[in-house]
């Protein structure tokens, strides 16, 4: 937003939001700078650490975390927590990961006692949350609860805390103290207005490049599974977008990647939406955590290759033309209709009982459950497609990266599918891996 009035005490300042990553690299979380482009007040990523600096003519603040931000699989809550008053000057800037404040930097430079940091100075420039203020290096993945106190004094423990059933999980809570004239608080509740101020400010921003269809149920308090980036090959590396899950072939390549969660015991459902599909070998299946860690990232073996294709260990596909492969160098078998753009393919796995069914846009094929060994390996959804500019969009149930016209949730309200799991089936998320998985 841009409407923020200069008037406001500047020596105390909180940020506390919950982020998953979708990607490395530079990119910026939250920003206020001058029209001249000399001071500047930044929190971003770059080079996988957490930058925190404040810029006004010289460094006030300039801190780099030793911690690298590298797990996609994961929500992180972030705590900024700013009052340059205290007297030690390593009190005035603490940051906070997952309720435990950081105390290794490689750079750590503090302010002086009563520096005002640069934020919410120049009324008509922007503040920005999830890119830079030039629209350059955007934050590439999910937020959550993103508050911001200006004014007030504030704890970590004011926005979660641990509790005695999860000693060791920082668990966000309600913010309940006053957030100062230009503070905010965006909740994303609101799919028709994710900008919305929730504090009581009208503190609204403005959405750009965001629609409804962005909104997720993917958050801190229930984290689904999405398409591992750190999968990804290192050569023709596949294109992952609509966070982590819609995923585009670089073309003429074995373009499977994994999920990040695998399981061991319950039964789970998943679907794949057949975006774009040309020719070659689109495959989508199942993987085990063997497969994983076969070959390397550019050998053509591994996660890489399609699942139940021979060269795997272990996985089973369900191959565009109606073929299921077994992998381990067994022969594929007639298993199902073919598929082709515009087809949802969705998965049982059934790894209580050792099957797997593969399903054509919510039926199930011909060759019903095919029994395989679980063992004690973890296994994971895994397929894509083969032919350059071929893509398919995979929806565990927390951000589907397709218009979902129906709209099916599991037998315990969680997730969000084109078509009804089976009875007992449900999608890959924590609060159901706690009850009914490992």
């Amino acid at each position: 937003f841009g409407s923020a009035s200069s008037a406001t005490d500047r020596k105390k300042l909180t940020l506390s939001f919950w982020v998953k990553r979708c990607s490395t690299g530079t990119q910026w979380i939250f920003t206020h700078d001058d029209s001249g482009g000399t001071n500047d007040f930044t929190l971003k990523f770059e080079s996988d650490a957490l930058r925190l600096y404040d810029y006004q003519s010289s460094f006030q603040i300039n801190k780099i975390t030793n911690r690298l931000f590298r797990d996609f699989s994961a929500w992180y809550s972030i705590i900024v927590i700013i009052d340059t008053t205290l007297g030690t000057a390593a009190d005035r800037v603490k940051i906070f990961v997952n309720g435990v404040r950081e105390t290794s930097f490689s750079t750590d430079v503090n302010p002086d006692q009563d520096d005002s940091v640069y934020v919410f100075v120049e009324t008509s420039r922007d503040t920005n949350i999830g890119i830079r203020s030039n629209n350059s290096q955007p934050l590439d993945g999910y937020l959550a609860e993103f508050n911001c106190v200006i004014g007030t004094a504030t704890s970590s423990t004011d926005f979660g805390d641990f509790d005695s059933d999860t000693p060791t999980v920082f668990k966000p809570i309600e913010y309940t103290g006053s957030y100062g004239s230009n503070g905010f608080y965006l909740d994303f509740a609101d799919s028709g207005n994710l900008g919305d101020d929730e504090s009581g400010n009208g503190n609204d921003f403005t959405e750009t490049n965001i629609v409804a269809a962005d909104q997720a149920t993917d958050t801190c308090t229930n984290n689904f599974a999405i398409l591992n980036a750190n999968a990804n090959r290192d050569a023709s590396p596949i294109t992952l977008s609509e966070g982590n899950c819609l995923q585009v072939s670089p073309g003429s390549d074995w373009t499977s990647i994994s999920s990040t969660f695998g399981v061991n015991k319950g039964k789970w459902w998943s679907e794949c939406n057949i975006i774009h599909l040309d020719a070659g070998q689109t495959v989508t299946g199942i993987i085990s955590e063997n497969t994983l860690y076969r070959g390397t990232s550019t050998d053509g073996y591994g996660i890489h290759t399609a699942p139940g294709f021979a060269n795997q260990y272990k996985g089973i596909g369900y191959q565009f033309e109606g073929w299921l492969y077994p992998g381990s160098g067994g022969s594929r078998i007639s298993y199902g209709a073919s598929y082709t753009q515009g087809d949802i393919i969705n998965i049982a796995l059934n790894l209580d009982d050792g099957e797997v069914t593969f399903y054509k846009n919510g039926v199930a094929a011909s060759g019903g459950a095919y029994s395989f060994t679980v063992g004690t390996e973890f296994w994971f959804f895994a397929g894509g497609p083969y032919a350059s500019g071929d893509s398919v969009g995979w929806n565990f149930g927390g951000c589907p990266p397709y218009s979902i016209s129906s709209g099916n949730a599991d037998e315990n309200g969680y997730g969000n599918f084109e078509h009804a799991p089976p009875s007992g089936f449900l999608s890959l998320c924590t609060k159901n891996i706690a009850t009914n998985g490992g």
